[in-house]
């Protein structure tokens, strides 16, 4: 029953968080609607910190763009893994990714 309550909260979270980039393709190019910082900036940034809130406070954004950002991942976490290898992010951490 978690499963189901933790599927229906990424859903919602996505819903009203994420969108994908009009210029992109693919899932790999979502961004936050709110702050339009990429999906894949704040997973990079989250495997070096670790650390929900110090990640919305570096980028200035609301908690639940973050924790919307990593529902997006648990749904798209391939894309996403794609898009940090060809950025070259995939294994960096200190400080927040740029901003597009």
């Amino acid at each position: 029953m978690a499963t189901s309550k933790t599927k229906l909260d990424d859903e919602r979270l996505i819903a009203e968080h994420v969108e994908l980039d009009s210029g992109r393709r693919g899932f790999g190019d979502a961004r936050l609607r709110g702050s339009k910082v990429p999906v894949w900036a704040i997973v990079g940034y989250l495997r070096a910190v670790t650390d929900p809130v110090q990640t919305a406070k570096e980028y200035n954004i609301p908690i639940d763009e973050v924790r919307a950002a990593q529902a997006y991942y648990r749904k798209y976490d391939r894309e996403i893994d794609d898009r940090l290898r060809r950025t070259g992010t995939a294994g960096l951490g200190g400080g927040p990714l740029p901003r597009p």
